[in-house]
């Protein structure tokens, strides 16, 4: 009887001590899911209600593991910003403006490019507005793809050649990594990156390599603002 008791106990422990760690396993991983991965869109509010169309791209994860416990991490996909063409338009002519002001402030540079990034994954971004822009401005535009392994396919579009200013534009900086690349492909042409041009800065830490550079970043508008604007018209929509 004794040894029957025994060999129960020695079974339920041997069980739990099976099960309760499968538990743990799975609680964290729903946690991992639910907390960290998976951004939820705050804000896709009407142009005519706040009259600031940059703010449909916003999204806003509380925790980010990956960055330390506690950190708040913002993203930006521009895709849900150039959802229609009237926000495509606006967003291009955002873009024109600060290409204008940096060709108005240097005027000793003659030999202009402007070359768009297509990047290695996530959202498409401005490179959809590149005939826009290229329009807008009444010049043709390149694209650059630092993904690929050929030189000769690296760059499509307007080519580039020696002593080429080039004005680098993409959707969203985060640390200047994806400049990077592709700054590394237009120097293999004999051009350079003179200023880049991007929709949205989330304000984190550059790269290292990206900041002894000294290449200036001019944005249309930053994560910080663009949260504030989200929190505005949240206070707004909460008292009316």
């Amino acid at each position: 009887m004794i040894q029957e008791i025994a060999n129960m106990v020695n079974g339920s422990l041997f069980l739990l001590s099976i099960v309760i760690p499968a538990i743990v396993f799975a609680v964290v991983l729903f946690v991992h899911w639910a907390v960290v991965k998976r951004t939820i869109l705050v804000a896709a509010p009407a142009v005519e209600t706040t009259g600031n169309f940059l703010l449909a791209g916003y999204c806003a994860s509380d925790w980010d593991m990956t960055a330390g416990v506690g950190r708040r991490k913002d993203f930006y996909d521009t895709d849900n910003t150039l959802r229609d063409f009237e926000s495509s338009k606006r967003t291009a002519t955002q873009i024109c403006d600060k290409i204008k002001t940096i060709m108005a402030e240097q005027k000793d540079k003659v030999n202009w490019k402007v070359c768009f990034i297509e990047k290695d994954s996530g959202p498409v971004g401005c490179l959809t507005t590149k005939d826009l822009v290229s329009s807008m401005l009444g010049v043709n535009a390149s694209v650059v793809r630092p993904r690929r392994k050929l030189d000769a396919a690296s760059v499509k579009g307007e080519p580039l050649k020696e002593g080429d200013a080039v004005i680098l534009v993409t959707d969203v900086v985060t640390t200047g990594l994806q400049l990077m690349k592709a700054i590394d492909k237009i120097e293999k042409f004999g051009a350079y990156v003179s200023n880049a041009v991007a929709v949205v800065d989330r304000e984190e830490d550059k790269n290292d390599l990206f900041l002894k550079k000294r290449i200036p970043i001019h944005c249309v508008s930053t994560i910080s603002n663009i949260r504030d604007s989200v929190k505005s018209t949240r206070t707004k929509r909460e008292s009316a």
